[in-house]
């Protein structure tokens, strides 16, 4: 007999692939772990959504239907009406889609408690098949989790554990060495804040940290909410070939010009697929576009990092009463993905301090949102003291849970906008007319 609880799951259940059928965005802006499914048809037709997204395809009736029968499940799943019958009504249930979220995810729990009490009953009838089979059914997904509790005795032995491993630690540097010699890296889930003002060295750094990955064998992702993709190919043209992006832009270009962007062409198509980042232009992207991305950057790309350009570029896709707290929602959300994605993830938001300001920003100049600062783990602030494109860009950790606060870097800035970390200057050393500035 069918209990109240189990037919409100169904309905949730399909009420929520409504949702994701009419926008899919839903499919990454809700938390539902892909085993939560009471019903196998249900469960077929989310992996379908999954596998179109993280594909970059369209996520329509069509498509599912068809990618279904391409796998072989579209008998299982009901066949093509149930398919296109899910999607009745589904526009008008896109915003209480987090309501049917949750009854999925808490059917889900359940689903993983009955296995483990089937896993016990088979233990205790000495039927090992049976246990190993419904064991493994209820640890499937270890992001369903709501907790992990743990003695402070498993704590400290946990943590000893890993500083004696001779394997990965599953850190990613984040490219400075002054950073990395302090911190070593994020983690999993981890968020990064840079923060600096306009033409300061957002953009260039998340490219410098590509670089910087790749020599490691990793990739990073970087999502462009600002930049078309001309802009950018333009940018990373001129950092490989050391040629001017203006003279680029203008096709002024000398033989010598001519002969640096051919040698930069086959050194990139030589280095192949896997050097150093990949790179997704979304302007005026929202936040469940820039999750979504992310997904597909990770789990399609193999993405070991991701660098999203920048907080306060990206539509929240949720109204909020102001624009602090659709910024502090948008971070939120791009944290709780890289958690469900495990990579670390950076954030690039601009600061409220006006370039020519005697004063150093600090974690709480981050714009629109100091509460940007208490999400993340590593908060890095960048600035300059003169106005010219060539100038010194200064940095330092404004925000270390791991250590590195007040750590100090500096980068020179070449063609492309490339950054090449140097010395920090002494006061001795500041331009002059900026030494009462910098001793401040």
């Amino acid at each position: 007999m069918t209990s109240k609880a189990d037919l409100a799951d169904v309905s949730a259940e399909r009420a929520l692939l409504a949702s994701m059928l009419a926008d899919p965005r839903c499919c990454d802006a809700y938390a539902c772990p892909p085993d939560a499914w009471t019903q196998p048809a249900h469960e077929a037709v989310a992996l379908s959504m999954r596998a179109l997204l993280d594909a970059g395809l369209r996520v329509t009736e069509a498509t599912v239907v068809s990618h279904l029968r391409q796998r072989g499940s579209l008998d299982a799943a009901g066949g093509p009406d149930a398919v296109y019958a899910l999607s009745t009504g589904g526009a008008m249930l896109v915003d209480v889609a987090v309501t049917h979220s949750r009854v999925v995810y808490l059917a889900g729990l359940r689903r993983k408690r009955e296995h483990l009490r089937r896993a016990l009953v088979a233990v205790e009838a000495e039927d090992g098949t049976a246990a190993a089979m419904h064991a493994a059914a209820a640890l499937e997904d270890e992001a369903a989790r709501t907790a992990d509790s743990f003695t402070l005795a498993e704590a400290v032995e946990g943590a000893y554990l890993r500083a004696v491993s001779t394997t990965t630690r599953g850190l990613v540097p984040t490219g400075i060495d002054a950073v990395d010699a302090a911190i070593t890296g994020l983690g999993p889930g981890d968020l990064g804040i840079v923060g600096a003002d306009t033409n300061v060295g957002k953009s260039s750094l998340a490219l410098t940290m590509g670089e910087r990955l790749g020599a490691q064998g990793m990739l990073l992702g970087y999502v462009s909410v600002e930049d078309p993709r001309h802009l950018v190919e333009d940018r990373l043209l001129s950092r490989f070939s050391r040629v001017s992006g203006q003279r680029i832009r203008s096709r002024d270009l000398s033989a010598d010009d001519h002969d640096r962007i051919a040698n930069a062409v086959a050194m990139t198509r030589s280095a192949g697929p896997d050097a150093g980042f990949v790179t997704s232009c979304m302007p005026g992207a929202s936040d469940a576009d820039v999750v979504r991305e992310m997904a597909r950057l990770v789990r399609v790309c193999r993405c070991a990092a991701v660098y999203v350009d920048y907080a306060q570029a990206i539509a929240c896709s949720t109204r909020a009463e102001n624009v602090r707290a659709e910024v502090r929602l948008v971070a939120s959300r791009i944290k709780s993905a890289a958690a469900r994605l495990g990579v670390p993830v950076w954030l690039a938001s601009q600061l409220t301090v006006e370039r020519g300001e005697t004063k150093e920003p600090g974690k709480h100049d981050l714009r629109d949102s100091r509460d940007l600062a208490h999400l993340a783990e590593l908060v890095i602030v960048l600035w300059r003291k003169e106005e010219e494109d060539s100038a010194m860009i200064y940095g330092k950790v404004a925000k270390g849970k791991s250590g590195g606060n007040g750590v100090r870097f500096a980068f020179t800035r070449g063609a492309g906008g490339s950054l090449k970390e140097c010395e920090v200057p002494t006061e001795a050393e500041a331009p002059q007319g900026r030494r009462e500035r910098w001793s401040r």
